[in-house]
Order: C-alpha cells, then structure tokens, then sequence
C-alpha cells in the first residue's frame, strides 16, 4: 500500500524509481561525471535522502503528507498557506536568540578570532 502511495507522490513530483520493497524517491545527477542514479528511499512510514532541502519543496512536503494522511485514514484540516522558507527562517532566528541568551558569547567571539 506504501508503495502504491509513493508511486503516485513519486508521479506527482516527476520522479519514477520504486520497487516493491521500497523506493528510491528522486534521481540525481553528479555535477562532475554527469552520472546519474537513485537517491533517497522509503519503506513504510521512513522516509530518507542525501539532498538536503527535500522536503523543504512545499509540493513535495505536502504530498508526502498527504499520503501519508490517507493511508492512516486521516483527514487534513486546511492550514494558512504560509510560506515554509519564511517559518524556516523564524525557526533560525529564535535559535539565534535562544542560544544568545544561554551562551556567553563574547568568549564564543573570542574563541574565534584568537583561537582556544
């Protein structure tokens, strides 16, 4: 059932690999040889990949999710639209915040321009 919902979300965003036990979620192609191959992979529930910023396509997140939802019999209340890069960079700067307020960051400053 997992990979009939992966295959659709795989068609939807234009990649293709997948196999019964599992499936490669994108092709990638090697900047340097021009090779191309399988990257990421899924099975049941786990989904995975070496590209950074995957998920980070909102079509792509939100199919996922999606199929995920239906396969668990899940309805989705609809959300605002928002933009995930804009929540993203919220996230960093309340880290930056967070950590400027817990760590001691002239010594942290000082470690990195004289060194330890």
């Amino acid at each position: 059932e997992t990979a009939a919902l992966m295959r659709e979300a795989a068609e939807v965003s234009g990649q293709s690999e997948y196999d019964a036990d599992g499936a490669a979620m994108t092709r990638i192609t090697d900047a340097v040889t021009g090779e191309g191959k399988a990257d990421g992979f899924f099975k049941d529930d786990v989904y995975g990949t070496y590209i950074h910023g995957f998920f980070d396509s909102e079509d792509m997140a939100a199919e996922v999710v999606s199929l995920l939802a239906r396969k668990k019999g899940v309805t989705l209340e609809p959300v605002s639209a928002g933009s995930l890069k804009a929540y993203k960079e919220q996230q960093y700067d309340h880290l930056a915040d967070v950590l400027r307020a817990h760590l001691d960051m002239p010594a942290i400053y000082r470690i990195l321009e004289e060194g330890i």
